[in-house]
């Protein structure tokens, strides 16, 4: 059985005894009775292959599949500001379409059937009864005020299976998409169209649909190495938006909801809107033909010349991250892992909370004020709101309202840097040398925290747990040029 549910997990309140005044069927009745061998077959159609295997998939190609095309196209501006140095303005944009994205035209429908009202109700009922005989049960009651008559879990086969733990688990956290899931994977949707074809459980074809666009400024500071200096700076600041992230190796990327493709549409992954680097090297003025300490001891000068000092320094804004309740509430699970949460703040508010926080000895990036005891960003789901709590998860046939890679992460900042000497080695003729160097990666030894993409039900939510740099390392290093 699929979406890890048992056949034990589905049926366990069902064994002994009698169901509707007949004795209890088998599991083995209930869900393979159509399993039997038998002839061998070819072709087979879409519903054999489904009644073998209830998640069974179509893999199709657009045959009107376009090939991705790609456009840049930049102005610049450059100055020479004096001896050796030049400064640049930039504006640089670019655009790709007909770009790879799969689509599931057999997307799990919640909303238009019912369901998803059904599961809320249902939900609403449980709560009453867990508040009011300490155990949850959606089913209606009409001893208990305000419970509500349900519509279509008693058109299903065995009305749902509404007393079954993990049935009610999916109720109780409103995921109405991952609970259709179990109904039909398991042949227990009956004459429910949770689906637009009913002869297989996923129909995805791969388009040329997903788009990207880029636009940047760029400004540059150079000077050519001369005099023993030389320099190199920029600064960009860009957007970059996509309606799939194209990252992943398979080109797979099925949007949420096919029916509003721009909920996809949101920042890229690796969206990074302000970053600044520079490099620099300088050789020391100091021996033989230098300002300073030029000695007319050969020793002496073999021992001050051919020192210079070399350094990379970035900082930039930390990456995109997004803060999800990644929960099948209004598709399955598997086609909502960047389900957003709902939250009672602006933008602003939520930008408000970041920072580096410390609570009992656990470093966070989201103010622990608004998380859990429990480290949660979301109350559990059958007790209210904590004190401070702003983040929820979306309901039954709800999509969550914050965007994918809404905000970023902590700074990067990187500071590497190098000494290096050269000697002359006479016997190795005019260009002959001995190089020396010694570097410093991560020069400060200053942390860069990481922090991915947040669920607010997971218990380490708005927690740090890993660096993207690695400690300082001091490199020594040597080599004869010849």
């Amino acid at each position: 059985l699929s979406q890890g549910v048992s056949a034990n997990a589905l049926f366990g309140t069902l064994s002994g005894g009698s169901f509707n005044g007949a004795p209890t069927p088998s599991v083995g009745d209930l869900l393979f009775a159509s399993l039997q061998p038998g002839e061998f077959m070819v072709p087979r159609s879409y519903l054999d292959n489904f009644n073998l295997d209830p998640a069974s998939a179509a893999f199709l190609i657009d045959p009107d599949f376009e090939t991705p095309f790609y456009q840049q196209w930049n102005v610049s501006i450059e100055r020479e500001v004096g001896w050796d140095t030049a400064v640049s303005l930039r504006y640089v944009g670019n655009r790709s379409r007909n770009l790879a994205q799969g689509v599931d035209y057999n997307q799990l429908d919640v909303i238009s059937n019912g369901f998803a009202a059904d599961v809320a109700r249902a939900r609403q009922n449980g709560l009453l009864a867990l508040d009011r005989n300490g155990v949850f049960d959606p089913r209606f009651n009409p001893d208990i005020p305000g419970s509500q008559q349900l519509t279509v879990f008693p058109l299903l086969p065995l009305g749902g299976l509404l007393t079954n733990p993990t049935i009610q688990s999916f109720i109780i956290t409103g995921e109405a998409g991952t609970l259709a899931q179990v109904y039909v994977t398991n042949f227990l949707n009956g004459d429910i169209p949770f689906r637009a074809n009913p002869s297989i459980f996923v129909a995805d074809v791969l388009e040329s649909r997903a788009t990207s666009d880029y636009h940047a400024f760029q400004a540059e500071v150079r000077r050519r190495f001369a005099a023993g200096f030389g320099f190199q700076a920029n600064y960009t600041w860009s957007k970059s938006l996509v309606s799939t992230s194209g990252i992943t190796q398979q080109k797979f990327e099925p949007p949420i909801d096919i029916n509003n493709p721009l909920l996809q549409r949101s920042r890229a992954e690796y969206d990074i809107p302000h970053a600044f680097k520079a490099n620099v090297i300088y050789e020391l003025p100091f021996g033989k033909g230098k300002p300073w300490a030029d000695y007319s001891n050969s020793f002496a000068n073999a021992f001050v010349s051919g020192w210079s000092i070399s350094s990379i320094f970035e900082y930039q804004t930390g990456s995109p991250f997004s803060i999800l309740s990644a929960r099948g509430t209004f598709n399955r699970v598997g086609r909502s892992p960047l389900n957003g949460a709902n939250t009672s703040l602006t933008r602003d508010e939520i930008q408000d909370l970041f920072g580096i926080f410390e609570r009992e000895g656990e470093i966070f990036f989201i103010n622990p004020s608004v998380i859990g005891t429990d480290g949660r960003g979301a109350a559990p789901d059958t007790v209210g709101s904590f004190a401070g709590q702003v983040f929820f998860n979306p309901g039954a046939g709800e999509i969550g309202g914050l965007q994918p890679f809404q905000f970023n992460g902590p700074n990067a900042f990187s500071w590497d840097a190098g000494i290096i000497k050269r000697t002359p080695i006479p016997v190795l003729g005019e260009a002959g040398e001995l190089e020396f160097r010694v570097e410093f990666f991560n020069l400060l030894n200053h942390p860069v925290f990481f922090v991915g993409n947040q669920n607010i039900n997971s218990t380490t939510f708005g927690r740090i747990t890993s660096t993207v740099n690695s400690p300082r390392v001091i490199q020594f290093a040597g080599k004869i040029n010849f």
